[in-house]
């Protein structure tokens, strides 16, 4: 009898360790994107842009965070900034996430702004996403709407990943 009940346990505590593993937050980082300006406007706007840019990157953390299934890991990074894919994925395996995030926004003229995407599998390095975006508008609502769009895209490739 005894026997049985220690098996009996056993086969209930990998079964608990399996259904625990699986519901364990899946771990995002997201590297602060780069911004360039190429667009030759006399206007000074590195500040609205250093602002839009930290926005977008709040928002897109914020977006991926879905009640318990993501959780947005922290990068901290041996060579500040993190400039190189490389330097990224190792910040993201010390952060022990899953996936990695980053990218860039250039905006090309008043009108136009692009984005390069990357979305990362941190444990064996390669992407499994890739996208070159676009958005309109220079303003806090136009970087608003393209970091949830980002967010979306994200989103959907993890639930599917």
């Amino acid at each position: 009898m005894a026997r049985w009940t220690l098996i009996a346990f056993a086969l209930a505590s990998s079964d608990s360790a399996v259904a625990a593993e699986r519901s364990d937050p899946t771990a995002v980082a997201v590297a602060e994107f780069s911004y360039v300006d190429t667009s030759g406007e006399e206007r000074d706007q590195r500040a609205d842009h250093a602002a839009r840019i930290a926005a977008f990157s709040e928002t897109l953390r914020a977006s991926l965070t879905d009640g318990g299934s993501r959780v947005v890991a922290p990068l901290t990074c041996r060579e500040v900034p993190c400039s190189t894919p490389e330097s990224l994925i190792e910040s993201a395996r010390q952060a022990r996430a899953r996936i990695l995030i980053y990218g860039g926004i250039h905006k090309m003229s008043t009108l136009v702004q692009w984005e390069q995407l990357n979305v990362v599998d941190v444990d064996d390095g390669k992407p499994v996403l890739t996208r070159l975006l676009t958005f309109r508008g220079d303003n806090d609502e136009a970087w608003r709407k393209a970091a949830l769009y980002t967010a979306n895209l994200v989103n959907e490739m993890i639930s599917a990943h």
